[in-house]
């Protein structure tokens, strides 16, 4: 990113670069949200003691905590997997985990190549 933010338009760079990434990561989303979560909750309710594990799931703590934990593992370097997952968790609606992951990844990519052309 850094290379091609250096000879383009940054925004260009940013808003292209913002929308391959989700993308890819809205397919994870979208198989966590619909598959992953369905067989999480049935493993659970396998498990002696499920209906004290089962009411942390319907918290709104839980669901306020695990969004905006997802959301900061989404905008921080490390891997997106872990806080795309935490947002299926959460329950978050699509629209509003397509918003928060474009907004994000674009200002990463922007960050990436103001630092790209203040080096060169």
């Amino acid at each position: 990113m850094g290379e091609i933010a250096q000879h383009n338009s940054l925004i260009l760079v940013s808003v292209f670069g913002a929308l391959g990434a989700l993308v890819g990561d809205w397919i994870i989303f979208k198989l966590m949200k619909d598959r992953f979560l369905k067989d999480f909750e049935y493993l659970i309710k396998k498990k002696p003691g499920k209906e004290r594990i089962l009411s942390i799931f319907h918290l709104k703590f839980f669901r306020w905590f695990t969004f905006f934990i997802g959301a900061f593992i989404i905008a921080s370097p490390l891997p997106d997997e872990f806080g795309i997952t935490l947002l299926s968790l959460s329950k978050t609606k699509t629209f509003l985990f397509v918003v928060i992951l474009f907004l994000f990844k674009f200002i990463g990519i922007f960050a990436i190549g103001l630092v790209a052309r203040s080096i060169v």
